[in-house]
């Protein structure tokens, strides 16, 4: 049973969110290290931690290699003039939200990506407790709190409807020992 949970979990997430979570670990520790030294130090606990969390290293590596690379390109070219020839700004895409299903929500990212269609994919995943069951025990209606309640009298139609942030339980004993409330003198009747 728990070896199938593992494989759900693992399969709800796309492998962008995937590399994403690598390659913003990088960004982090390059934007917070002061040294080579300790980004160095930093990457290595990355990498530990990474493994921890079921990331295989033939996964991880080129990601972090390719993040890299990027960090210290984009050093070197910050001080370089912006050409005139290059486009400044293009059409605003409208965000299309797309919820996760595996591979063919990859594919059909992919073929809107090709078409170049004017939307903007936004990948979103489905909450665990929309597939899971709860493990948690319910709370007896005895003890559930923020209720509106209704008592009937049984001998006539009257009742008495009533809101409470307390215990249930709480509420009815105090209906049934105060002498001077309205509950507790219809009863008596």
């Amino acid at each position: 049973m728990i070896q199938v949970l593992f494989t759900t979990l693992h399969v709800t997430a796309p492998v962008c969110y995937k590399r994403a979570v690598v390659a913003g670990f990088i960004h982090r520790i390059y934007r917070s290290c002061s040294t080579w030294m300790n980004f160095h130090q930093s990457l290595i606990l990355a990498k530990e931690i990474l493994e921890q969390n079921q990331y295989p290293a033939e996964f991880y590596d080129p990601i972090i290699s390719n993040t890299i690379d990027k960090l210290k390109s984009a050093t070197t070219t910050t001080n370089q003039p912006v050409s005139a020839t290059e486009p400044v700004a293009t059409t605003p895409k409208h965000l299309y939200r797309i919820q996760y299903r595996g591979k063919a929500t990859d594919n059909y990212v992919k073929k809107l990506r090709e078409a170049n269609a004017p939307i903007q994919p936004v990948i979103t995943l489905r909450k665990l407790r929309s597939f899971l069951p709860s493990l948690k025990e319910p709370v007896s209606s005895k003890l559930a709190t923020l209720l509106v309640y209704k008592i009937k009298c049984p001998s006539c139609p009257a009742c008495y409807v009533g809101w409470t942030n307390r215990h249930l339980t709480t509420r009815f004993g105090e209906h049934c020992s105060k002498r001077a409330g309205p509950v507790r003198r219809h009863f008596e009747q």
